[in-house]
């Protein structure tokens, strides 16, 4: 098991482990070929991974088909935003955004929170609503927050905005 989902599952989320490896889904090879890595090494090896009170969750590579049963789809917040707008450089200020920023972790219970990768520079950046396209970095790289999760002793010394999604 993965280091992160081992510190994950110490802090009482619950993590569901896929039986195998699985296959890179096609909404994420098309939208971000150049991804690669520990995310989707950690995505690939989950069935759920939920914190215990259901508010945040990393993003399971079956949340990527297009046949999810999942309540929140992996894009979700992309979809509320441009719902939200009604101009056109608008919408397409959006999807540019959002295909720059690889969504791996979801949180609802306050501002409907993510943690993404930024494919430019690989770093993990963190938003919320009503401004998602307006993120703060988090770490330099999905090992950093890693290294960050695993090296936290307890919920307390986590960093925000770890201390309120995990």
């Amino acid at each position: 098991m993965h280091p992160l989902l081992k510190a994950l599952s110490a802090r009482s989320w619950n993590v569901e482990s896929t039986v195998g490896r699985s296959l890179k889904p096609i909404a994420i090879t098309e939208r971000y070929p150049t991804l690669e890595g520990g995310v989707l090494d950690v995505l690939s090896q989950i069935k759920r991974c939920i914190r215990a009170d259901d508010q945040s969750w990393l993003i399971p590579f079956s949340d990527f088909q297009t046949d999810s049963s999942s309540a929140f789809r992996w894009n979700e917040y992309e979809i509320m935003a441009l719902e939200a707008t009604v101009s056109e450089g608008e919408r397409s200020s959006i999807t540019r955004f959002w295909d720059e920023h690889f969504p791996f972790l979801l949180a609802v219970q306050a501002d409907y929170d993510y943690l993404a990768i930024r494919i430019s520079d690989g770093s993990v950046v963190h938003g919320n609503a009503p401004e998602w396209e307006h993120p703060s970095v988090f770490a330099n790289s999905f090992d950093a927050f890693v290294a960050c999760v695993v090296g936290a002793v307890s919920p307390t010394e986590l960093p925000y905005p770890l201390s309120v999604l995990l």
